[in-house]
């Protein structure tokens, strides 16, 4: 399954693009990094491939740290 969890304000455009495109694509909706954050374990596997994409602005450095937090917690199980 490939699970696409986009964040803010400008999101839900972008995913009823993708929806329109490609239904298959799970399309998860976030207004907030601290919403996608409580989310993101929900959703990611072990081994999962994970792209982070945004500008310096949004501020995604806070869930480059989770997810390395994350995956060594999921590393150690």
């Amino acid at each position: 399954t490939c699970a696409l969890p986009i964040l803010g304000t400008l999101c839900h455009h972008i995913a009823e693009g993708i929806r329109e495109k490609n239904g298959k694509k799970e399309v998860k909706e976030f207004q907030t990094v601290p919403k996608l954050l409580e989310e993101l374990p929900k959703i990611l596997k072990n081994q999962d491939t994970i792209l982070v994409k945004a500008s310096h602005f949004m501020k995604f450095e806070q869930i480059v740290a989770f997810l390395r937090s994350e995956e060594r917690r999921v590393g150690k199980e």
